[in-house]
């Protein structure tokens, strides 16, 4: 079992992009397990983060419980699960610094799975600058982020991704934790899901009919990201800025198509 957890901003959603418009190329040799599918657990695991306590983390606990409980046990193929929401919420909203509850969501998590299993938890990572700039204008879209780019990277700043991976992995004991950066994969044949194929030893006869996909979510230029910002400091009517950041961004996906 291969459990891909994170990082928000590192591929995540090219990754489950191509394994939900390929599925069945994948089906009759792996398991593929989405967000969509285990919508209950990644609830509970931003719930935990964002409020987290021993209720809450026990309420994580029993949906893994549930989650894994149902899996057929005599199922051959390999099970892999994508879904960046495992480590928690997203990061820079709310005076949240990187992911300071994924240690204790994974741990829980991996504690739930039957030893026979073989979970093994794969981190996509990415540069400290390059990933907080990203995050940076997620939050410009989808939250009330004022801050300008340069403030943001301040009161950001943190352990880097790699750093907040391996102390995941002294946390998981006997289970292994493998990292990758975006930076490293971008380039290779199947980008983002080529440490994930790695892992399953997926053979080159299976992986070669796997189609790349157009990335995720691309980066917006700056004159768009300096409009949601205006947005964002200027409109207090949170529908009304809503509509105008939406609007804005799809007419440049727009032009841009």
């Amino acid at each position: 079992m291969i459990i891909h957890a994170g990082f928000h901003k590192t591929g995540t959603t090219t990754v489950q992009n191509v394994l939900k418009a390929q599925h069945l190329l994948q089906a009759p040799h792996v398991c593929v397990i989405l967000k969509s599918d285990i919508r209950d657990l990644c609830a509970a695991a931003l719930a935990y983060s964002a409020q987290p306590s021993e209720t809450r983390l026990a309420i994580f606990r029993d949906e893994a419980a549930a989650c894994f409980g149902t899996m057929p046990e005599d199922d051959p193929r390999p099970i892999l699960i994508s879904a960046e929401d495992l480590c928690g919420a997203f990061p820079g909203r709310r005076g949240r610094i990187g992911y300071p509850h994924a240690k204790a969501l994974l741990a829980t998590l991996v504690s739930q799975i039957a030893p026979d299993c073989a979970p093994q938890v794969y981190l996509s990572t990415r540069a400290p600058n390059a990933w907080l700039k990203s995050c940076y204008a997620h939050n410009l879209r989808h939250a009330r982020t004022c801050l300008s780019l340069e403030d943001f990277v301040t009161a950001h700043a943190g352990p880097s991704l790699e750093e907040i991976a391996a102390d995941i992995a002294s946390a998981l004991g006997h289970v292994p934790v493998t990292t990758a950066a975006l930076e490293d994969t971008s380039t290779s044949v199947h980008g983002p899901l080529t440490p994930i194929l790695d892992l399953m030893a997926l053979p080159e006869v299976l992986r070669k009919p796997l189609q790349p996909t157009a990335v995720g979510n691309p980066s917006l230029p700056p004159d768009i990201l300096d409009a949601l910002l205006k947005l964002n400091r200027e409109e207090d009517d949170g529908a009304t800025r809503n509509a105008a950041k939406k609007q804005l961004v799809a007419d440049y996906q727009r032009r841009t198509q």
